[in-house]
């Protein structure tokens, strides 16, 4: 979870400044989790995670290996 976030971070802060002529929308972040929830143990904490995750952009894909 921490890496997605910080990787939305650095495509909206980091990467404009060090590469100005890539769009930071061709960029697609991606947290793919085997169970059925992402790090958190109670079903309403995973639901806020995951929508606190979605609204940075982060597609949320569970109960997958890809």
């Amino acid at each position: 979870m921490e890496v997605a976030g910080c990787t939305v971070g650095n495509e909206n802060h980091v990467l404009p400044k060090d590469y100005p002529d890539i769009s930071a929308s061709l960029m697609n972040i991606y947290l793919v989790e085997a169970a059925a929830a992402v790090g958190c143990n109670e079903p309403r904490d995973f639901r806020a995670v995951k929508k606190f995750l979605q609204r940075m952009g982060v597609n949320v894909v569970c109960s997958t290996r890809w």
